[in-house]
């Protein structure tokens, strides 16, 4: 379970590290933030756009003393379809995984891995794209029903927390001598009380550039991702799973109704811009 914490010292700070493609708890993270706040302490909170407007929402007033992050979200994936995979995964392990990184590896931006530990010990290693979960993940088959139609995705790029940060896809071709093959995040500016925390940064580790080139290469900023019946099929048939080999076939099915439902996607757009050129 991915669970939200607060952490009030730079040695903690590798306990907020990893990518995390699952729902976090947020626990009364809520609560000890507003006991903070009315505390006169400075915080700093981050997560998703939703989190972060459900954040506010709770505080009901401003704060000059918070300071809101939001990553650009893929969207979230069904926390009873991880709970069912970790613990199908846990049974071939005998109940004895510890831990699970879900973008591991040697890190390399676009080399990416899905591990699992028994303590220190690795004892499983997939490419993400090979990985069950994190290919039914990012291919959209189990996000949440609002994810489909998320309200803080938009065309003018409107959000709720002072900066906005996501990897920066496409750096090597937009920003090539400033490409690093460990990773380039793109930061979005939103506030001015965001602007003036980045201008305290040392000016060396960032660069400005133009928010096109972001978005060109990251359409998660301002779409949602479609629902297809692909997820009504992988819904329909989930209840059946009942270990990893299950699972894994049931995703392959799922790839092999994409394939084809993404290309009559595909035709019939094509038709629909014919029809309206003659019109």
């Amino acid at each position: 379970m991915v669970i939200h914490i607060r952490v009030s010292d730079t040695a903690e700070l590798k306990k907020l590290s990893r990518s995390k493609y699952s729902q976090s708890w947020m626990g009364d993270t809520f609560r000890q933030i507003r006991k903070d706040l009315n505390g006169n302490l400075k915080v700093l909170f981050s997560g998703t756009s939703c989190q972060v407007a459900g954040l506010r929402s709770f505080l009901a007033r401003p704060y000059n003393n918070l300071f809101c992050i939001d990553v650009v979200c893929h969207g979230v994936p069904s926390p009873k379809v991880w709970n069912i995979y970790t613990q199908l995964l846990r049974n071939t392990f005998d109940n004895k995984i510890t831990s699970i990184n879900q973008r591991g590896g040697l890190w390399n931006w676009r080399i990416q891995y899905f591990q699992a530990f028994v303590d220190s010990e690795l004892v499983l290693e997939e490419n993400v794209w090979d990985n069950p979960y994190m290919r039914g993940f990012f291919n959209n088959y189990y996000l949440k029903n609002a994810c489909y139609n998320c309200m803080f995705k938009n065309s003018n790029i409107s959000r709720v927390s002072d900066l906005t940060i996501c990897d920066y896809w496409g750096c090597e071709e937009e920003e090539p001598d400033f490409y690093d093959t460990n990773g380039v995040s793109a930061i979005i500016v939103n506030t001015s009380f965001g602007k003036s925390e980045i201008e305290k940064n040392d000016s060396s580790a960032l660069r400005s550039t133009e928010i096109s080139k972001i978005l060109k290469h990251n359409i998660a900023l301002t779409r949602s991702y479609r629902k297809t019946f692909v997820r009504h099929y992988f819904y329909s048939h989930f209840s059946k799973v009942h270990d990893l080999n299950s699972y894994v076939k049931l995703i392959n099915n799922c790839d092999i109704i994409s394939k084809y439902e993404n290309l009559i996607f595909k035709i019939l757009c094509k038709i629909n811009r014919i029809i309206k050129f003659r019109k």
